[in-house]
């Protein structure tokens, strides 16, 4: 029905009625995921709880709570990583393999296209393509072999080098924020003012600008909110 106003509003202007027709919205929001960047901070009174972002069809004034989820995500080699770390791989297994020798190869993990260390992250469903490329999610601690010189994962030793980039993903407030910083926000869009579009964020990542997989481990072209239930007509009070 709004669509249809609206349309109709458009169709007297250009109709060189000259007229223009406002109607009011219905006060709902819309479960949103989008990348920006950080325009300015909050300040004054709001200090500390939000930011304005710069992305497609803004700005918008992004404000979070304390159930927010605020991560940090940058990049470290494998090396570094201590010992004992949860890690997350997309990788392909390989079971024990013989050598022309006589001997035999560990089980490994091989075709090793993402690894991410933090506890807090869940690796996403895998799409077809993956499953048919027999690519899965391998999750647990890190520990050293070789005197550090490689490592391995629930019994499989990590084929890649040691100075492979790992993606670590922290949690942490909303201090961490700077201008210019790239976001990806998911959250519930009040676009209601056409010049005062807001979010109430669910979710805010920091990203690391120079890793390139988020694809495959966050998947932020499909990423979400939750949609907000709304309360049946029975339970509201009037």
């Amino acid at each position: 029905m709004r669509k249809l106003m609206l349309g109709l509003a458009v169709l007297l202007v250009a109709g060189g009625f000259g007229l223009a027709v406002e109607f009011p919205t219905s006060g709902e929001t819309e479960a949103v995921g989008m990348m920006g960047a950080v325009k300015s901070l909050f300040t004054g009174e709001e200090a500390g709880k939000g930011f304005v972002m710069t992305a497609r069809r803004g700005p918008y004034r992004v404000s979070w709570d304390k159930k927010t989820i605020l991560e940090v995500h940058s990049l470290k080699p494998l090396r570094t990583l201590a010992k004992e770390t949860m890690v997350h791989l997309l990788a392909r297994k390989q079971a024990v393999q013989p050598t022309s020798t006589g001997g035999t190869f560990p089980p490994m993990l091989i075709q090793v296209r993402a690894i991410v260390a933090g506890s807090h992250f869940k690796p996403p469903r895998l799409t077809a393509k993956l499953r048919e490329q027999r690519l899965e999610w391998v999750s647990g601690k890190l520990r050293p072999k070789s005197g550090g010189r490689e490592f391995e994962v629930k019994g499989y030793l990590i084929g890649k080098s040691i100075e492979a980039p790992v993606l670590i993903v922290a949690r942490k407030g909303g201090k961490a924020l700077e201008k210019r910083m790239r976001v990806f926000v998911a959250g519930h869009l009040d676009s209601s003012e056409r010049k005062n579009k807001k979010i109430a964020a669910t979710e805010v990542l920091i990203l690391e600008p120079k890793f390139k997989e988020y694809e495959l481990t966050h998947d932020l072209a499909h990423r979400k909110p939750p949609v907000e239930k709304k309360p049946d007509e029975d339970d509201i009070d009037f």
